[in-house]
């Protein structure tokens, strides 16, 4: 098959490492997520702790796609800005929050700041904030009843069971930005659903496009080598991309 055939040309790197979060000023504690592998993959799965990593097919991810919800949704009259801070309920009270606060807007500036609300997942009790920086983009998490935020490479999609989240991010859209696939898993009494890192993986020779869900515990990856994506000149054609599928233990 065409998607087998291309993946023996490159070497899957898998390294996670701790993240800092800039708003909280936490490091990030190790746990089995944080690991390093590394792998040939002569057409065999990489298998770790927390997830296997085997080929797929565009068959796979079409299907998928047409399977996915939104997942967070924006409704009208559910966050403002005051002063240039994000405002959203919490615990159902209108609640300034600080780390989402404009700054230096309309500036050539490389402190210039700006967020965005993108909407809620009622189900997971979550809101969704973007910030947009002089050279970078991140999404938030902020959590509906106790205001926690939690930092996310991309805006997440979540799995069919609610059980999961999970976003992509690739370094070739802005200099300096991750490039790989996160994977959250969601805890928590229904009222405060607790999220945490279940995995993270950066590939050193794989760029990741997008995702779908195939199922609760399953997501098939739009990948491409990051050499033939140099080769194209960063303009791929549809044909040209592989697919893997990553199961979630």
């Amino acid at each position: 098959m065409r998607n087998l055939t291309l993946l023996p040309l490159f070497l899957l790197v898998i390294s996670c490492h701790n993240r800092t979060d800039t708003l909280t000023n936490k490091k990030t504690e190790e746990n089995p997520a944080k690991t390093s592998i590394t792998d040939k993959t002569n057409e065999k799965p990489v298998k770790t702790e927390r997830y296997t990593l085997e080929p797929a097919t565009k068959a796979a991810f079409d299907q998928a796609a047409t399977r996915q919800p939104v997942s967070f949704k924006m409704g009208p009259e559910e966050a403002r800005k005051e002063n240039g801070v994000l405002v959203l309920k919490i615990n159902q009270k209108w609640t300034p929050l600080e780390a989402f606060r404009d700054t230096l807007l309309n500036t050539d500036d490389p402190e210039i700041r700006e967020y965005r609300y993108l909407g809620q997942n009622q189900a997971l009790h979550q809101y969704l904030v973007a910030g947009s920086f002089y050279e970078g983009f991140e999404t938030y998490l902020v959590d509906k009843t106790t205001g926690k935020i939690t930092p996310t490479w991309a805006e997440p999609s979540v799995s069919p069971d609610h059980k999961y989240l999970a976003n992509v991010s690739r370094a070739t859209v802005m200099e300096g930005e991750p490039n790989g696939v996160q994977v959250w898993k969601v805890a928590g009494p229904n009222n405060s659903s607790a999220i945490a890192q279940h995995l993270e993986i950066e590939p050193q020779d794989w760029e990741p496009f997008e995702l779908q869900w195939e199922s609760p515990e399953s997501i098939i990856i739009k990948m491409m080598p990051t050499e033939k994506y140099e080769q194209l000149q960063a303009e791929p054609k549809e044909e040209d991309f592989s697919y893997l599928r990553l199961r979630v233990k």
